[in-house]
């Protein structure tokens, strides 16, 4: 088990909103073309609801897009740059995620 695995088994229920959405962004930039909100729902084992409601929260602050003639399809707005993030944040040990 990573220890990005162990951060997330151990998190408080404070935290699972926070880390459902990088866990969205994560499984979008592993996807090489846009995903749809069944599929996404699926893969996570999340509602159909839940998904869509936090994949609109990342379309309306720019980190996803939505096709604009199927609405249930999403991808990353900024893959690059998300890619990287990911990549930087798995990279580091949790115990440097913090301030502290």
């Amino acid at each position: 088990m990573s220890d990005l695995d162990t951060l997330r088994t151990a998190q408080s229920p404070d935290l699972e909103s926070v880390d459902l959405v990088l866990r969205l962004l994560e499984h979008l930039a592993a996807s090489p073309a846009p995903r749809g909100v069944s599929e996404v729902a699926r893969e996570l084992c999340i509602s159909k609801p839940r998904a869509h409601r936090h994949l609109r929260a990342l379309v309306q602050r720019g980190y996803a897009s939505q096709h604009p003639h199927q609405f249930t399809q999403f991808d990353l707005a900024q893959r690059e740059l998300v890619r990287a993030v990911v990549a930087e944040v798995s990279a580091r040990p949790p115990s440097t995620w913090t301030g502290s």
